[in-house]
Formats: structure tokens, sequence, C-alpha cells
């Protein structure tokens, strides 16, 4: 424990009258600080550093002037909620001064605190041996030495006192009501030492397909824990500063999902079998990370899990940073880095098995996009009417790389109507290969897997077609062929360049 629970003076100014409306409220004159030299209290108590902590206390002590007169058997109850347990400091009784009212030291009554488990909330003090003739009004009596354990601050909120002065079991006159909080009768301020978990960056890598056909990135987000271009993700913990904080270790930890239908298998340079990444037998992908202590991925290459541990930095930030990239500045082999948009995850911290705090609704991890080769086709009919009227999109992709290639399609008619397909409807291209898409993309169009449009009363749309492949090496054909004979070309933006 890196600093012990300071002292609060309670001062509580009861009022002469019977009811609460008309009843002084208890002021607090100073608050939290180290038991040495107490200070402000400016800072909340930590909850983390509070449990399990055996020894620490907040130290009350709580002045009650009397507004009525007082008799032998009367008995003042100090209470504390939220579930603040009290305790009398180390000491056999809770002492006591009082000054005015006829309570002079001479003839002051005599406090004992009532019996009490360690996990009481009240503390009752009986008023005794007042002698004829003084009956208190007006006087204080300062009660030392009543404290709260570190131990019961087990929830974050207020701990606020009240309490007043009983005869018998019948309430005398009111301090305050334990239930209401305010910034007059709050005796401990208990909050979590972590204030937030957010997104710091997102991914925002661009596929290199241009340099190194997707095996790497085509910038670096300035890593120096992977040697090529890396991108990197950042999930960043705020942490507030409290008193009786701790300065151990926590812990971060989330999961990564790829995209729907695709994998992180360029990571796990295909052994598929999981477990810890960035092993000395993956001799192209990398992965690192600040404040890293494991990061694992699961056997099928969908899911990446990440835990981070650093020291808390009392009133900072910490940054916890996934990066990913490639061995080597200008990667020429491995596997393909796929294009993903990654769903969102739910980030948590915590300081051992106890959870302080997790994202903010979600974590937005961000995307990979590539720098591929895209070819605007800006007009094509297309009719799926067998006949004289059909109209066949005829559209041929030429690979002259040494590398495979997927290919992705955005389609959009007249009407503003737009469909997406991804690299499993259009599938790849093979290195040094051609491939016809026209099929694919009238298919699309006539509605069997995409529902905006409809060939059948024929269209007019824009493709834009998205080639995994450098540019320099990809060469696109279109046209479109009317009653399955006669050809008619239309220039796109690879061929009519």
């Amino acid at each position: 424990m890196s600093h012990r629970i300071q002292q609060a003076a309670i001062v509580a100014l009861v009022a002469g009258c019977c009811g609460y409306a008309g009843a002084a409220t208890i002021a607090v004159t100073s608050q939290i600080g180290p038991l040495a030299s107490p200070a402000s209290l400016s800072k909340p108590v930590s909850l983390e550093g509070s449990r399990n902590d055996t020894t620490d206390f907040v130290l009350v002590s709580a002045a009650v002037k009397f507004g009525r007169a007082l008799s032998n058997g009367y008995t003042l109850q100090l209470d504390i909620a939220g579930g603040a347990a009290v305790a009398s400091a180390g000491v056999a009784s809770i002492s006591v001064t009082c000054t005015g009212g006829d309570l002079t030291q001479a003839s002051e009554p005599s406090f004992v605190p009532a019996t009490r488990t360690a996990t009481d909330s009240t503390v009752l003090i009986d008023i005794a041996n007042l002698s004829s003739g003084i009956n208190g009004v007006g006087g204080t009596c300062t009660f030392h030495s009543v404290a709260i354990t570190a131990s019961s601050l087990t929830s974050e909120g207020n701990k606020t006192i009240g309490g007043g002065v009983y005869n018998g079991s019948t309430l005398y006159d009111p301090i305050s009501d334990v239930t209401t909080s305010s910034d007059t009768n709050v005796a401990a301020s208990v909050r979590s030492q972590v204030l937030s978990v957010a997104l710091g960056s997102a991914f925002n890598g661009v596929i290199d397909f241009q340099d190194s056909f997707g095996y790497g990135f085509a910038a670096d987000d300035g890593s120096a824990d992977v040697t090529g271009n890396s991108d990197n993700l950042v999930v960043t913990v705020g942490s507030r500063d409290t008193a009786n904080s701790t300065t151990s270790a926590f812990s971060l930890t989330f999961s990564l999902a790829a995209e729907s239908g695709k994998t992180f298998a360029f990571l796990d340079t295909g052994t598929g079998t999981g477990g810890p990444l960035n092993r000395s037998t993956n001799s192209t992908a990398m992965v690192g990370g600040l404040n890293e202590s494991v990061i694992t991925m699961n056997a099928t290459a969908t899911q990446i899990d990440f835990t981070g541990t650093a020291a808390v930095t009392l009133g900072n930030a910490t940054d916890f940073r996934l990066d990913i990239g490639h061995r080597s500045l200008t990667p020429s082999t491995g596997v393909t880095i796929e294009p993903m948009t990654f769903p969102n995850f739910t980030a948590t911290a915590s300081f051992g098995s106890v959870v302080s705090a997790t994202g903010t609704g979600t974590v937005i991890p961000g995307a990979w996009t590539s720098n591929g080769s895209v070819v605007q086709i800006p007009y094509m009919p297309i009719n799926s009417t067998d006949g004289s009227a059909k109209i066949d999109p005829v559209i041929v992709i030429s690979n002259r790389a040494d590398a495979v290639g997927t290919i992705s399609a955005v389609i959009r008619d007249e009407a503003g109507n737009t469909c997406l397909l991804q690299s499993g409807e259009l599938g790849t291209i093979g290195a040094l290969r051609t491939k016809s898409i026209g099929g694919l993309i009238r298919n699309a169009v006539a509605g069997s897997t995409c529902s905006t449009l409809d060939g059948a009363g024929g269209e007019k749309v824009a493709i834009t077609l998205t080639i995994n492949l450098p540019s320099g090496s990809t060469d696109v054909y279109s046209g479109y062929t009317v009653g399955g004979a006669s050809r008619v070309t239309v220039v796109n933006s690879s061929n009519g360049k």
C-alpha cells in the first residue's frame, strides 16, 4: 500500500428542534490527507487500494453541538452509510473533549462506545454522569478516534455520516439523515483508480499491393516493436489520483476478431496451431506491443487475445498497444494480409481477479484497406431476360503478376442502389492468369446475391472493381453482348488510360 488512508474532521451541529427539516447539518471542515499532515479532501479514497487492507482507516473526529437538554441514559448514535465499517482506530475507547453549555472539563460527561463488531456501521456513545443542573444546551463535544476501516470500503460511492441523540429508542434530536449524500456529510468518497477504458488510436493500415503483393503495409505507424512497416491499435486506460492508492500492476484484456469470413492466417504462417504469436518459427509476420504480457491466437486464426500489464500511474493515462506487421521493410514472402473491417470489442481493466472498469460502450478497432488495383467501369447495361433482349456483361481480368489477387466490386444502379460484392463471391485470380467475372456480376444484378438490383427488367449500372494486385500488372477488359451475339466494348479506367 503506497499511501495510508487519511484523516477527516466532521463537525455536526445539532439544532434544537424535533425534525430533520429544522436540524443543523454536518459540516466537513477538513478532509482527506496523510495522517501525518492532513490536507484538503480533494482526492477520493481508492477502491482498489482499500480492498484487503486490514491496517488502514479513515479517522473521523465528530464535534456535536447539543441543541437540547441532556439526561443520563441518552445515547449519541453516529451512522456511516454505504457498507462502511467503524472501529475505534486501535484505542480501547473513543475519547471525548467537551466545551461550553455547562459541559466544563471538570464536569465532563463520560462517553463510552457501545460493543460492536468489525462490520458494524453504527457507533453508539452513551451520555452519562450528568450532574444536577448541567443540561448541555449549546455545549460541544468532540469525539476522537472514530474510524472507518479501509477493508470495508468495497464499493464505489460516498460514505456518509448521520445519526442523532436518542432517548432510549426514540430520536430526540437529529444530526443528519445518513441516506442523504451532500457535500456536508461525506466522511469518505470511494472511487476506482481506473477512470476510463477507451480507444487511443484505431487500426488504419493500407495493405501494400503495389510493392509487396499484400505481404505488408504501405506506411509505418512508427512502432519500434516491428522491423518492417506496422499498423497498431492503442487502447488507453485513464486513472484518477486517489488517496490510499495501490501502485500494484493491473491488467488490460481484450479480444480482437477478424472480419466474418476472414482470418489472421498471415500471422501464423499457415500452421493453424494457435497459441502465442511472434514465436521464432514465424519468419515473416511480427506481433508486438507496449505493455505486452501475452498475445495469443486461436487455432482457426480468427481471433487474437491480448493481455497487457502495467503499473498504475496516478492521474495519468496508460497506453496498451498491439502492433502488427512484417519482419522485412520490403516483404516479398509470406501470406497475404486481407483487407477487413474489425468488429467492435470490449476491453477490461482489472486488479487481480477483480474488474475495475470496462470500455465505455465498445472499442472501435478500425480497418485495413488496400492500395490494390481499382478499376472504374462507368457504364454497363445488363438484362438477364432470355432472348434477343438479353444483355450480358463481359468483364475479363488479366493478372501478369506472380501473385494471387482477391476481387471485390461495388455496383450502383441509376437510382443509386448499391451492392458490395466481397471476394467470397467474385473469388480470386491466380498468378499469371485471366479470369472472366461477367457472369458473376450478371447474377448479382439479377438478384441472386444482390437483392437491391433486378437485372431481369434491365439495368444500367456503374461498377467499381478492386483487385488486390499491383496496378501496373493488372488489366481489365469490359464490354457486353446483345442477344448472345454482337459485342460492344466499354471503356474503363484500365483500358482507357
